[in-house]
């Protein structure tokens, strides 16, 4: 097989900007830019290809979002990235008539394995992997009771590769964190860490999935619970599933015009071919399954692009060049995802200002029905009297989900009769009470013992308090002798040794103690009416489960033919800005549900764009000129009896001479 020359090029940034046309203008090279992690699988796919260009390839290591840039400039031939590329990037290459074909090249992943006789947090969240491996850990997080009451009293000791390896540089994505804890004892390669792994208990370590799954029974994988679909373990089926949250797909972008090039397609073909599988995963990656590269041999062998593996073909995309102005009103209760959405947006697309004022829910609505904001997030549905208010304003309002914030309690597992409560019974339990609160669970039904009610709640009582007693006739507020702990591992520890103990959590928390082992507690059913229904993420998603309240956006769907607008609605639907919806604690929304509230997306904005382009068109065009025989009919008065001054206009408009008559 022959072997392509290649000139590897490490190419600064700014000289990449600064003089992009002389390093990229080369017609007969092949010119590869893009991720560093990507370049030992292209030199071994140039390899593997045969190819002979007329001239030497050339590989900068731009990183992923330059490389894109540089390739939708037209000033490469092949993208190589760690992401898919989102639909502003799409839009910039089409804005100058680069059409691309894209081909899924494999994974980038990490595996948290510890020693085979441990079976200390089998599952463990990203929550508790942010609190092992962030930098603030170092020397603080050191024993596993630190991660979860329920575990024993042993060292945490934690081993990864050299910095210089894929899962060490992929982990802080992965975790959410800026760095990894410094006091993490790096080790030569993946092999170094399976072998101390495997001879120390209570060690926690990282390497690549593939590496975990050959070290067989030397050591015990640990499953990741992202927070959508629970505990998933690291298998190449829930990896191509998009299932597994310890994984990254990367891919290749080849501009459609370069596969005409002498090497370019040989290249592309490589990734069409299963017989690849070991050539990308010797280079640390873990290849698609032969289903994947099958559709990548069908998307190459009909030309067809866009953004086809990632995603599907998307005919919405948000171009780079977008700018304006997004008004956000509403709830406070919205205010952690509107951060972070608001900010994780700018930071993409700075000619757009997004700005938001949460001071309530009735100010949100009546701003909206004023006109002055786009949109409104909420919790509750628009009341009667708002509603009339657009009306009378000519505001149609269209309502998004985003999902829900839930409350999840756990009883003490001796307590059989608080394994279902109704809503009416949770409410006499927590909340105040001037008359006196029930100090027995009898007197919160005369059917339970006479034993005493103890209740666990965080130090900051927040909305999730309002959640518990939403079903109250009357505000309310937790009463005055709850104990208070913010730590939620504490409070269920404290559950399990007290009889008649109930304790509540956010969603998030739930599951962390669901997956934590946490003995002799049990989660709590609610009965709002209809019998007891089990905490779920598809009974919170349903609406059964009653300690759950849904977060909405209402928008003024006159807005939803801007174009602001509608970069800042996409942004939040695309899969790999997931993240933003899962740190906001919401729940029922799950990824999978992305790909029809794009759908549901671009039929608003088609549907908006033609409104009011009809709405525009109708205000241009000319009256037509009236039968001059025809009987003038009276100006139509008001209540009172006066003529209405705009209808008389009109009407005088109407029945004046045509100019040029």
């Amino acid at each position: 097989m022959m072997r392509l020359q290649r000139r590897i090029g490490l190419l600064l940034l700014t000289a990449l900007i600064a003089a992009p046309t002389a390093l990229f203008a080369q017609d007969d090279g092949i010119n590869i830019v893009g991720s560093a992690v990507m370049q030992p699988v292209m030199n071994a796919l140039i390899d593997a290809s045969g190819a002979q260009p007329a001239l030497d390839s050339t590989i900068s290591s731009t990183g992923t979002s330059t490389g894109i840039n540089l390739f939708c400039l037209g000033q490469a031939d092949i993208a190589m990235t760690t992401r898919a590329m989102d639909a502003g990037e799409a839009s910039a290459c089409a804005g100058v008539g680069v059409e691309f074909i894209e081909l899924l090249t494999g994974y980038n992943t990490v595996a948290f394995i510890g020693h085979p006789e441990d079976t200390l947090a089998e599952c463990l969240t990203i929550g508790q992997l942010r609190t092992i491996f962030a930098p603030s850990s170092s020397e603080q997080i050191v024993n596993w009771t630190q991660i979860g009451a329920d575990l024993p009293f042993q060292d945490l000791l934690v081993y990864l590769p050299d910095a210089s390896s894929l899962p060490y540089n992929l982990l802080p994505s992965i975790i959410n964190t800026d760095g990894i804890r410094s006091d993490a004892q790096l080790l030569d390669d993946e092999a170094a860490v399976i072998e101390m792994v495997s001879q120390t208990p209570g060690a926690l370590g990282v390497v690549s999935v593939q590496s975990a799954q050959t070290a067989t029974d030397r050591v015990r994988i640990k499953a990741v619970n992202a927070g959508e679909a629970g505990c998933i373990a690291p298998t190449s089926e829930n990896i191509s599933a998009n299932l597994y949250g310890g994984a990254r797909p990367l891919f290749v972008y080849v501009n459609l015009e370069s596969l005409d090039k002498p090497g370019v397609s040989e290249i592309a073909s490589e990734l069409a071919d299963p017989a690849n599988a070991d050539l990308i995963l010797i280079q640390g990656l873990l290849p698609p399954n032969e289903e994947r590269f099958n559709r990548n041999a069908n998307i190459l062998a009909a030309r067809q692009t866009g953004l086809q593996s990632s995603a599907g073909d998307v005919s919405f995309s948000i171009p780079n060049s977008v700018a304006g102005q997004v008004t956000i009103g509403g709830s406070p209760l919205g205010l952690r995802l509107v951060s972070d959405w608001t900010s994780a947006f700018a930071s993409r697309y700075p000619a757009v200002i997004a700005t938001s004022t949460l001071t309530g829910e009735p100010a949100g609505f009546r701003n909206l029905c004023s006109g002055q904001v786009d949109m409104v997030i909420a919790y509750e549905n628009l009341p009667a009297d708002e509603i009339e208010n657009c009306s009378l304003n000519n505001i149609i309002v269209t309502t998004l989900d985003l999902g829900n914030y839930a409350v999840g309690l756990f009883a003490n597992a001796q307590s059989s009769y608080l394994t279902c409560l109704t809503t009416d019974q949770i409410i006499a339990a927590w909340s105040a009470n001037p008359a006196g609160s029930p100090s027995t669970w009898s007197q919160v039904d005369a059917a339970f013992p006479e034993v005493p009610v103890t209740l666990l709640a965080p130090n900051t009582i927040d909305f999730y308090a309002d959640i518990l007693l939403q079903g109250s006739e009357a505000p309310t507020a937790l009463r005055v002798d709850v104990h208070q702990n913010d730590d939620f591992a504490y409070r269920a520890a404290a559950a399990a040794n007290v009889e008649g103990a109930l304790t509540y959590m956010t969603w998030e928390d739930f599951q962390a103690t669901l997956n934590s082992g946490q003995g002799n507690i049990t989660p709590v059913a609610v009965d709002a009416g209809s019998g007891c229904v089990a905490p779920s993420e598809d009974s919170i998603a349903d609406g059964t489960y009653a300690l759950s309240r849904p977060l909405k956006l209402h928008i003024n769907r006159a807005a939803l033919a801007r174009q602001d607008v509608q970069a800042f609605l996409w942004y939040l639907a695309q899969d790999a800005n997931y993240g933003i919806i899962q740190t906001a604690d919401l729940v029922g929304l799950p990824i999978s549900a992305l790909a029809g509230r794009r759908a549901e997306l671009e039929t608003l904005f088609r549907e908006a764009v033609a409104e009011a382009a009809a709405a525009a068109a109708a205000a241009a065009s000319p009256q037509s000129t009236p039968d001059p025989q025809a009987e003038v009919t009276p100006a139509p008065t008001s209540a009172e009896g006066t003529v209405n001054e705009a209808t008389l206009i009109a009407e005088m408009t109407a029945t004046a001479p045509a100019s040029g008559e």
